[in-house]
């Protein structure tokens, strides 16, 4: 009887599994997670140069689109870590963000970091206009734990002012959290599933499981 009751619980827990982790799930719970930074993955991955990640974070907010990712930068025999988006580790990284439209990335570009504290921006890197034609802009930065930060790429816009075209916002955890929750937020879809699926095979224990045998005690 308890083999069959785990064979059918089986039966009904790979469809839901297979469902909360289809790639269409997960890319409308990055969606949801965030309005900024969003999980992107290219239609064709031919057109786009190897530098460019198709699972970067997309920020769509400036005048072009760029994806960004931020890697830990490995210390002593510590194993690397996935990249990661808004919030980011504490300490130093590597910063790629990745210029999405190709008609930009003949156009020079200023990158600026700039940590937000009290309402005020005060400048902490400063990388001078210059053409990435492959796409591909590095950034290696050392941030505070609990700390705020914006990276700016500053351009000519379309009336050959200088401007801010692109700001990417970064929160940094606290130091030595490096808990991976991945781009599409899946921790507390996983937790609900997991817990659904605890209950279901509770319900099938409790109502199938074998009545004990009941005996006749009355005298004739």
């Amino acid at each position: 009887m308890a083999q069959r009751i785990f064979r059918i619980a089986l039966n009904l827990a790979l469809p839901l599994m297979a469902l909360a982790f289809s790639p269409s799930v997960l890319a409308q719970q990055a969606e949801a997670s965030s309005g900024i930074l969003q999980l992107h993955r290219p239609d064709n991955h031919a057109t786009q140069k190897e530098s460019i990640s198709g699972g970067a974070c997309v920020v769509e907010t400036g005048a072009f689109p760029v994806g960004f990712n931020a890697y830990v930068v490995p210390d002593g025999d510590h194993p690397s870590y996935p990249p990661f988006c808004s919030p980011v580790p504490a300490g130093a990284l590597n910063l790629v963000i990745d210029i999405l439209a190709r008609e930009v990335r003949d156009t020079p570009l200023a990158v600026r970091l700039m940590k937000v504290e009290g309402g005020e921006e005060r400048e902490v890197l400063s990388v001078p206009a210059t053409e990435y034609t492959s796409g591909n802009i590095p950034l290696a930065v050392n941030l505070e734990p609990l700390a705020k930060y914006k990276v700016l790429l500053i351009g000519n816009d379309a009336s050959g002012k200088t401007d801010n075209l692109v700001s990417i916002p970064l929160e940094v955890r606290k130091a030595g959290d490096y808990v991976h929750t991945g781009n599409g937020g899946t921790g507390w879809g996983f937790l609900l599933l997991v817990a659904g699926l605890a209950g279901l095979v509770g319900g099938f224990i409790h109502f199938w499981r074998p009545k004990p045998a009941t005996t006749n005690t009355g005298v004739p």
